[in-house]
């Protein structure tokens, strides 16, 4: 092992560093099924007590995890995928419940909303940050349009970070693994007077490149650093919270491995187009451009809160800056056939108003909300087989989006333990577009203004303090927006699409047992004008069609015995994507993208108390996917196997709970999956493919000081 040296050094400290620690009564407590207070309603609830199915990991269970990206949560969460080009950096956005949205372009915003400490997140560059220092993330699944609005047709990723506390909290995580892999994250927080409180947390995240390129610098490597530095105030009856984030990367994150094919099947040639014969080893490759990734990328967040009377008001503003340059080698070969690079700059405001009170029998949230976005982005192309030697053909697209919105919801109290809950938004989008090849002297300008509601009716009972039955309907919504080819389409009358709604039907329950937690929902939806993606290369297309997806969710959380954990999570999904033209969709209906019929996700954990003091910690976690596809227009190309992961970790805690040190392993048994493809066969002779992480061994530090 590469890095066993290290891995010796940070042993021999811990234990030096445990001898060192004062002994201290330890006793084995649950970690998964722990309470967990969650802001699904904009309020802070028990997550039981909320009729939404919701899978929350906190802070120490994403320690336990081991997850360190925004893309770690899919393998724990039922129902949730990750769409991702060029290794993931191109754009990342999530699929919940086979609602997803798999168009790359800059402009294209996801149906399922990215959210950081109650802020909308535009930009799909924002969503492509490290886990760090956080208090939990939500899953929120179904459309979640009353409250939080545009784009969460599917529902919503919500990351929290740790907030400042008057409390001394201090501490240093070190993980070291092979392929260089380097993180390292400290946090410190306290009181700096008696009513303002801080906290100051950096990450930073290296490793060298997983895909070896014989020709140039290795691909899939990571270095990237994160900030965020946060002040409370608080006063008798308010309190603000001031927030300053920054990620900063330059890497080569992207890059594709490939395979020969032909006429969307593999093989049928020795060679792609230009004569090229891959290594046999998906870890390896030839590429004669550079592929990189390059983001600088600021958040401001202040949220101010006031009693005033009984009634509790909020005021969010967040201002997000990114910049973005993204390289790859789309013909994954070492000949100049065809390189693509995009540069992009998203400025974001928002404002959000909250005012929220209660009476004998009801509780009411009523808001305002408004975001700007103003975007602008540029894409290169440029190779010596599609194009001459030294000319780059440059493509530009500009959009500003303006919304507002007034939303209301109330719940209200009724006989025998029932409650009513209803919702209503009117949401308000304009659009502004400017498309242009300056070299074909083509220009589009595009605006529009689409105006609706998203509404929910939903009954809750409970039948006793650890029961929940619920039941529902609501309507989410998304508005519509232009297409970014890369190349002249055909006729400009494909550009726009039109908005998307869903009607979504859902009922669930959730039970607390003595040692267990046990959850389950089941959903149908019905589509009008969903918004597919049709991805034909140099013309990537958003059109409106129809979509039909049904399915249910299973979960159990249980603790049979001390110092045991069992965690058990189930989705099956039937996502149909219906009236498609039936000349390229025999039949007229394809799968949705990245919707397996059937994901599991397990963790088994046990804990000992050591007689000499401390706890050890052995656990096993996997993560399975069914077959699914990455395109709506299937090749065998696209078409993905089921497959299985398992990762497996050893932990050791020191008896007062100040010192940490973990060995593990993920991807188990090296199964090799992949997370994306794209089929390029009729351009290239061969596919663009994102690989899992194979096999890979590291040891994690943890110091609480």
């Amino acid at each position: 092992m590469k890095y066993i040296s290290k891995f010796s050094f940070l042993i021999i400290a811990s234990i030096s560093i445990s001898n060192y620690m004062q002994a201290q009564e330890t006793t084995i407590n649950s970690l998964m099924i722990e309470e967990v207070v969650v802001t699904a309603q904009k309020k802070e609830e028990n997550i039981q007590d909320v009729g939404i199915a919701i899978t929350a990991l906190t802070g120490n269970q994403l320690e336990a995890l081991g997850m360190t990206t925004s893309l770690d949560i899919v393998a724990h969460t039922p129902g949730l995928e990750a769409t991702g080009a060029g290794g993931g950096v191109g754009a990342t956005s999530f699929a919940i419940r086979g609602v997803a949205q798999n168009d790359f372009s800059s402009p294209q915003e996801s149906p399922v909303a990215i959210y950081i400490d109650q802020s909308y997140i535009a930009s799909p560059a924002m969503s492509n940050f490290s886990l760090f220092d956080l208090e939990r993330v939500e899953v929120l699944k179904g459309p979640q349009g009353t409250l939080f609005g545009r784009n969460a047709t599917g529902g919503l990723v919500h990351f929290i970070s740790k907030k400042p506390s008057q409390d001394k909290d201090i501490s240093l995580d070190i993980t070291l693994g092979d392929e260089g892999r380097n993180y390292i994250e400290y946090a410190a927080g306290g009181g700096l007077s008696d009513n303002v409180s801080g906290r100051l947390s950096l990450a930073t995240n290296k490793s060298d490149g997983l895909l070896k390129n014989d020709i140039g610098p290795d691909q899939r490597a990571e270095n990237n650093t994160n900030f965020r530095g946060q002040i409370l105030v608080e006063a008798e009856n308010s309190s603000t919270l001031f927030k300053l984030e920054n990620g900063d990367e330059d890497s080569n994150r992207g890059g594709y491995s490939m395979q020969i094919g032909y006429d969307g099947n593999y093989g049928g040639a020795p060679t792609d187009f230009f004569g090229y014969t891959p290594p046999n080893d998906i870890w390896k490759t030839s590429q004669d451009f550079e592929s990189y990734y390059k983001a600088d990328l600021s958040n401001i967040n202040i949220v101010h809160e006031r009693m005033l009377g009984d009634t509790s008001f909020e005021y969010i503003f967040n201002s997000q800056d990114v910049d973005v340059d993204y390289g790859e080698d789309a013909d994954v070969s070492p000949n100049s056939v065809y390189n693509y690079e995009s540069f992009t700059d998203v400025d974001q405001t928002s404002h959000e108003l909250r005012w929220s009170w209660s009476g004998d029998n009801s509780k009411t949230i009523l808001g305002l909300y408004t975001l700007d976005i103003n975007l602008n982005n540029k894409t290169s192309q440029h190779g010596t087989v599609y194009f001459t030697e030294g000319y780059f053909y440059n493509l530009y697209a500009n959009q500003d989006t303006s919304t507002t919105a007034l939303f209301i919801q109330r719940e209200k109290d009724l006989n025998n333990n029932f409650s009513l809950i209803t919702g209503l938004r009117f949401n308000s989008d304009e659009k502004d577009y400017d498309w242009s090849s300056p070299d074909d002297g083509l220009n589009y300008k595009g605006s529009f203004s689409d105006d609706d509601i998203a509404w929910k009716i939903q009954l809750e009972k409970r039948t006793n303090d650890n029961l929940l039955v619920y039941g529902g309907i609501s309507k989410g919504i998304k508005s519509g927006g232009f297409n970014t080819p890369l190349a002249p389409p055909e006729s400009f009358s494909s550009m726009p699409y039109g908005a998307e709604s869903l009607i979504a039907y859902e009922a669930g329950f959730k039970l607390d047992r003595d040692k267990s937690r046990i959850n389950g929902s089941i959903f149908h939806y019905v589509y009008d004008d969903y918004q597919a993606m049709q991805f034909d290369a140099f013309v990537p297309l958003i059109f409106n069609a129809g979509a039909d997806i049904s399915g249910f969710e299973f979960d159990i959380i249980s603790n049979p015995s001390e110092g045991v954990d069992l965690v058990l999570g189930i989705s099956y999904l039937d996502a149909e994507i219906t009236d498609l033209p039936v000349d390229t969709y025999p039949g007229g209906s394809s799968k949705s993208v990245v919707s397996p019929d059937l994901s599991i996700n397990a963790i088994a954990r046990k804990s000992w108390l050591r007689k000499t003091g401390g706890m050890v910690t052995a656990q096993v976690d996997m993560s399975y996917k069914d077959d699914q596809v990455f395109n709506i227009v299937v090749s065998p190309l696209v078409e993905e196997d089921s497959y299985a992961v398992f990762n497996a970790r050893l932990t050791y805690v020191s008896p007062n709970e100040k010192f940490e040190t973990s060995v593990f392993i993920k991807n188990l048994t090296d199964q090799e999956y992949r997370r994306y493809g794209f089929d390029t066969s009729a351009y290239f002779g061969a596919t663009e493919d994102v690989w899992g992480e194979p096999k890979w061994a590291g040891i994690n530090l943890i110091v609480k000081f």
